[in-house]
């Protein structure tokens, strides 16, 4: 079968994020073809679309492609019966649908437009000949959000119509999950506690850096710099029990406690959580912890992975980036090397370094990849050779990858390291 994910705001973390969950469920793909917007899969086995999709943060909409056509000019003359199979259609209630077309890598793809506006005007008066209430759902925005196609039961009482066009061919098919985004802001914005002054780590990216991982189930996670717990508490709802949080400021701690402990209410509430680990519980080992001391309190070669954001520096202000980089410089390289002590042989980290933006738009990065080398690390980030040379892909020549805002001053860099036998 073929699935099409549409992408986040960041297509290269997307688009990982998805390649490394299949690796981690041992699922074979294929990968079709994938834009800044989409990215088309071929999936030899069989899997729980469900279970699937609520582990991925960076993914908006997963549909399912039931036909393909060589011709992509003429949208406007697709089968309607085809089209009228993939509607989830309900007795005495009125129908609901909504047309979304993303671009693969269609030349021409300016003049689609028009041939979906004839389309959807043609799925309605075929469905209004037998005799059924419909409404054709439209946006503002080229395509219907998650939040549009949830709002208006699309799913539920009708279709989205997926229409991914490629440069040869159209794809058809249907929306079949969207994003959680009202149990993502609740998890976000409803916490008990959110510290803005030290910044904070949005729920989706935690997931996102999670399975980079590729973490096992019973697998030991330790986050170092725990601070509002944004990551235990993912890692918990994506049915992780073995979760360690530490941090250097005991109000961190407090923090991070109150927050798991409202989490904990909630499932058993079963708000805010995702549909398929509802039920869970969570088990959470806490203690106040300098990262440049872990070794005094965790047991040498113990911990499978660390998934951390470090302290980045200031947030506002930054004035002397020269000294603030001279000092993470140093908490970091102190900090791998007590990684390098817990870390299990072959363990991986995935983590966020810092990058300053300065007033004239120049990007200024930790200059330590050459020490965390030495040390006995490994840059681990890799490619399937399916994504080598092409522009949508932006990895950067530190092998790395930038999460960035518009108006934001420090950037996110991640990385993903591994545990090699060199000796310090």
């Amino acid at each position: 079968m073929k699935y099409s994910f549409i992408l986040g705001h960041n297509p290269t973390l997307s688009i990982m994020e998805i390649l490394n969950v299949f690796l981690l469920f041992k699922i074979n793909v294929q990968i079709i073809s994938f834009s800044e917007e989409a990215l088309l899969l071929e999936i030899e086995n069989e899997f729980s679309i469900k279970t699937f999709f609520s582990r991925l943060g960076g993914s908006i909409k997963m549909g399912e492609i039931e036909k393909d056509y060589k011709d992509y000019t003429d949208i406007d003359k697709l089968d309607i019966n085809e089209i009228l199979k993939l509607f989830n259609i309900q007795e005495d209630k009125k129908v609901y649908f909504g047309l979304s077309f993303y671009n693969l890598n269609a030349p021409a793809f300016f003049k689609i437009q028009e041939g979906v506006k004839k389309l959807a005007i043609k799925i309605k008066r075929k469905l209004q000949e037998q005799g059924l209430k419909v409404r054709w759902v439209i946006s503002q925005e080229k395509n219907l959000s998650s939040v549009v196609v949830k709002k208006n039961k699309l799913i539920e009482q009708g279709a989205e119509i997926l229409i991914l066009i490629d440069k040869d061919k159209v794809y058809l098919g249907k929306t079949l999950m969207v994003q959680e985004f009202e149990k993502y802001n609740q998890r976000d914005y409803n916490r008990p506690v959110r510290d803005i002054e030290k910044g904070m780590l949005p729920p989706k990216l935690a997931q996102i850096m999670l399975n980079l991982g590729q973490i096992k189930k019973e697998q030991i996670i330790l986050d170092p710099f725990c601070g509002s717990g944004t990551i235990l508490q993912e890692a918990s709802l994506m049915g992780y029990e073995n979760v360690i949080g530490s941090d250097i400021d005991f109000n961190s701690i407090k923090t991070t406690k109150k927050n798991l402990e409202w989490l904990h209410n909630k499932i058993k509430n079963q708000k805010l959580v995702p549909s398929e680990v509802e039920g869970s519980k969570i088990k959470n080992k806490l203690f106040q912890c300098d990262a440049r001391e872990l070794s005094k309190k965790i047991p040498f070669n113990s911990i499978d992975t660390i998934v951390s954001e470090p302290y980045l520096g200031p947030i506002k202000d930054i004035k002397n980036t020269t000294k603030i980089i001279r000092e993470l410089s140093k908490l970091y390289l102190e900090s791998f090397r007590e990684f390098k002590k817990i870390l299990k042989t072959q363990g991986v980290i995935v983590i966020i370094f810092p990058v300053f933006k300065t007033v004239k738009n120049e990007l200024l990065f930790l200059s330590i990849l050459d020490e965390i080398k030495k040390q006995g690390w490994k840059n681990n980030l890799k490619l399937p050779r399916e994504l080598f040379q092409k522009y949508i892909i932006k990895i950067t020549l530190r092998n790395s990858i930038i999460y960035s805002r518009p108006d934001q001053r420090v950037f996110r860099e991640i990385f993903i390291f591994r545990k090699t036998e060199r000796k310090n």
